[in-house]
């Protein structure tokens, strides 16, 4: 696997349609999937664990995901706040 290459068909479906699985379970979050053949790689930033847990959930129940790493953080207090005023 060369994650610096370009997707290719089947990694791009497979990143449209893990945002829409995502997104239909109510997980509307700032969040970049990378798939290159069946491995995804999450990065982004969540309010609670138990988000980070559910998404990646999502993601493995996807058909065509071999892998996940999750990289999502949680947001600090700070930026949740911060968040809140835009």
């Amino acid at each position: 696997m060369n994650p610096l290459r370009e997707p290719n068909g089947k990694d791009a479906q497979l990143e449209d349609e893990i945002g829409r699985n995502v997104r239909e379970k109510g997980k509307d979050f700032w969040m970049k999937v990378i798939a290159r053949d069946g491995y995804v790689n999450l990065w982004g930033f969540v309010d609670r664990k138990e988000d980070k847990r559910e998404i990646e959930e999502i993601v493995q129940s996807t058909p065509g995901t071999r892998l996940v790493t999750n990289h999502l953080r949680l947001k600090l207090l700070e930026e949740k706040r911060g968040a809140e005023h835009f």
